[in-house]
């Protein structure tokens, strides 16, 4: 439901809330009338105080035991609590008390809605509407209809009644956005998107609305209108941090890093200890190799919370980088004793042990982490080197030529292959080092620090030659 206080002015509204809880502070005993409890359980809804709802609707009970709106005040809080057949209960003696009474006809098709029982709903919301005989009378009742199911997010029956007031007044901003919110929720995005835009021509002054025309947008793949939606929320309300983070998020994901990490660092310093943004700005940092700076946001996280997964773990492959092993394997120590079976923190468990020269149990993390998932090339390439390091030179090539059905155009497969066949099948060695200078000519490197020997192969000199300048 969308409650309105009766057309009272919020201030005024929250006069009654701060009058009737000094009252039950003071145990004073105060007079309230029926209209001002009416707006003080209307008030507690909308800010999903149940629980205060209910006790002042008690209270007003016992000082306005027949009160017919505040019967109807506890069919809302019925449904509000999930208690549909309760409500329908009331409702249908309300009914009958007042027939024709637009609150019950009202809440009434909304019940119903809520029970699936959608032609009875019909039937109440029809009524409803007939006895509007403006055109004006029947949009507001129209909308009123689609806003109250919208708020029960029911918004398949909501755009109904929303898209019958569009076709009364296109020109109503409060349907407009309803419609752009209901449509987006159902994951159309391309009308979402149309009808923000309307409610934007109406209203261009709305932080949160160009704050969700920034959402849809995105989720449409429209870069330019994602990044100007955003601006613009910030420009209409410079505190509203969200709009910092997604449109932080927007750069990093289109591959502006330098923009990325302005506007994360102006959302941090509206939101200093979001672990998740710290994160986001000391990764930014990290894949720049600007790893002070990475350190202190992983730091900063870990200040606000010494558990913080994602920070620990930045902070493992942040010391693995850094050739910093040991420090590295206490931090993903940590993160593992917080999740053992995260395939890419056993990954990395297995890369710094073989750093560190235990080989038989990084063998035993870099298999887990390959036959756990499959369809990670890193995983099995960092198996396969741990098995030719380990002297099981045939099956690490078995295990790379299994991964080159699956994995095409890889060159990490292709230089792999290469230089663990050169001492036993040279030509085919040779086959895969073209195969991999075609996408990268810096694996001949490594190819010679593996089979140094090759240096003086003159057919390995010329496939060089067509790769390298200056060869």
């Amino acid at each position: 439901m969308n409650y309105s206080f009766g057309g009272k002015e919020i201030n005024q509204v929250r006069d009654s809330v701060w009058e009737y809880e000094q009252m039950l502070a003071t145990s004073s005993g105060r007079y309230f009338d029926i209209d001002t409890f009416t707006l003080i359980i209307d008030y507690y809804l909308n800010e999903k105080c149940i629980s205060s709802a209910k006790n002042a609707l008690n209270y007003a009970m016992k000082m306005h035991p027949n009160s017919f709106e505040l019967l109807t005040a506890k069919t809302e809080i019925l449904i509000e609590e999930g208690e549909y057949k309760d409500a329908i209960k009331i409702l249908n003696k309300l009914e009958n008390t007042l027939p024709g009474n637009k609150d019950v006809l009202l809440l009434s098709g909304l019940c119903n809605i809520l029970l699936n029982k959608h032609k009875t709903a019909k039937a109440y919301f029809d009524k409803l509407i007939e006895f509007e005989i403006e055109n004006s009378g029947k949009e507001d009742y129209l909308y009123l209809i689609g806003a109250s199911l919208r708020s029960k997010k029911q918004y398949e029956p909501a755009l109904n009644y929303l898209e019958d007031a569009y076709n009364i007044n296109a020109k109503n901003s409060l349907v407009l956005y309803d419609l752009a919110f209901c449509y987006e929720k159902l994951g159309n995005f391309e009308k979402s998107f149309t009808f923000y835009d309307k409610y934007l021509e109406e209203d261009p002054f709305s932080a949160s609305a160009w704050f969700n025309f920034g959402v849809v947008a995105s989720r449409l793949g429209n870069f330019k209108k994602t990044l100007e939606a955003y601006e613009f929320s910030i420009a209409v309300n410079p505190d509203f941090a969200d709009a910092y983070f997604n449109l932080a998020v927007a750069y990093s994901e289109n591959g502006n890093s330098e923009k990325a990490k302005e506007k994360f660092t102006e959302y941090v310093s509206l939101n200093p200890n979001d672990t998740e943004a710290l994160c986001y700005l000391a990764d930014l940092f990290e894949c720049e190799g600007n790893f002070d700076y990475a350190e202190l946001y992983y730091t900063q996280a870990l200040v606000s919370d010494e558990n913080n997964e994602t920070a620990l773990y930045g902070m493992a492959t942040l010391e693995y980088r850094r050739e910093n092993y040991r420090e590295s394997l206490l931090y993903i120590n940590s993160v593992l004793e917080k999740n053992k079976k995260k395939i890419e923190y056993i990954y990395i468990k297995g890369l710094v042990l073989k750093k560190l020269g235990f080989l038989e149990d990084s063998l035993n993390y870099l298999s887990n982490a390959a036959k756990s998932n499959p369809k990670e090339i890193r995983y099995i390439l960092a198996y396969a080197d741990i098995l030719f390091l380990t002297e099981a030179k045939s099956k690490a090539i078995k295990l790379l030529e299994e991964a080159e059905k699956k994995f095409k155009e890889n060159v990490g497969l292709f230089s792999r292959l290469a230089a663990f066949l050169y001492r036993i099948e040279r030509y085919k060695s040779i086959y895969y080092l073209g195969l991999a200078m075609q996408l990268d000519s810096d694996v001949y490197d490594e190819f010679i620090r593996v089979n140094p020997e090759a240096l003086n192969d003159v057919q390995i000199s010329e496939l060089v030659a067509k790769y390298i300048e200056n060869y």
